[in-house]
């Protein structure tokens, strides 16, 4: 009864999130479009638009967060080849961290089986829609990448209070077992993260990523960018990641992301 009650909480809670994750994604696109609009001033007067650039990303999804790496080969004025690599941390939609009752400094997500880390191995194309004219004003590109991907999922442990035969409490380090009726008042605390790294699984796949990037730069010399996209995982076999919810082999979600970095000094030729 307290797990189909903690459930419905959890329900609720995405709800929440999803729509906050939401809005926040169109306040980020309208501020875009409106700094767009009124920054077309000031023309540049250094253009180069074919040199390559390395770049680094901090993107935000709405089922975790993740750092990336990118190498992009200038083909044309308007087209770029991409190459990425990024890392990233995945969240399962009913994840709420809860404190401990005991007074421990270690909190834990109840249900939880085990933590999934995401590398994505990427090859892509990007197309300039809209050029930078003014030094205020914004390029808007947009971009496709796609690949390998392999995710590792690693166990999770609790520190779970129980009684021996003789009725003294102890602590046990254990997997969570949807098989026996924990509530949160029977776990003393999360544990450390390296625990269960020997026993760290790999699931194979692929991606596909589809984004807009706003070049915010005031010169070409640097990358200076927003990035509002969606990204969709596929595996071959399903990942159990909480208890109580059905494992999928597929995973998406949304994300906005900064990136910057420097364009290099060798230049191609059109």
């Amino acid at each position: 009864m307290f797990s189909s009650f903690l459930i419905k909480i959890q329900n609720l809670n995405l709800r929440y999130k999803s729509s906050c994750f939401l809005k926040s994604g169109l306040i980020f696109f309208f501020i875009i479009i409106s700094i767009s609009s009124f920054s077309q001033s000031n023309l540049i007067e250094d253009v180069d638009y074919n040199k390559d650039s390395r770049s680094l990303v901090v993107m935000l999804n709405s089922n975790g967060y993740a750092l990336g790496y990118r190498f992009s080969k200038r083909i044309d004025g308007y087209r770029s080849r991409l190459i990425d690599i990024d890392f990233s941390w995945v969240r399962h939609p009913k994840e709420q961290r809860i404190p401990s009752r005991y007074g421990t400094q270690s909190k834990f997500v109840y249900g939880k089986l085990n933590q999934l880390m995401l590398l994505r191995l990427a090859y892509g194309r990007q197309k300039e829609i809209y050029g930078k004219y003014a030094k205020e004003g914004i390029a808007i590109n947009y971009y496709y990448t796609f690949g390998l991907n392999v995710g590792f999922l690693k166990p999770v442990y609790f520190d779970v209070i129980k009684l021996d035969q003789q009725g003294n409490t102890y602590i046990s380090t254990e997997k969570f077992d949807s098989e026996v009726i924990y509530n949160s008042g029977q776990i003393y605390g999360g544990t450390p993260f390296s625990k269960g790294f020997n026993e760290m699984t790999a699931a194979f796949g692929g991606f596909f990523k589809f984004a807009f990037s706003f070049d915010i730069n005031k010169k070409h010399r640097g990358i200076n960018t927003l990035e509002t996209g969606f990204v969709l995982d596929v595996f071959h076999k399903k990942l159990p990641l909480m208890a109580f919810s059905e494992p999928q082999a597929y995973l998406f979600s949304l994300f906005i992301a900064y990136r910057f970095g420097k364009k290099l000094e060798k230049r191609i030729n059109s």
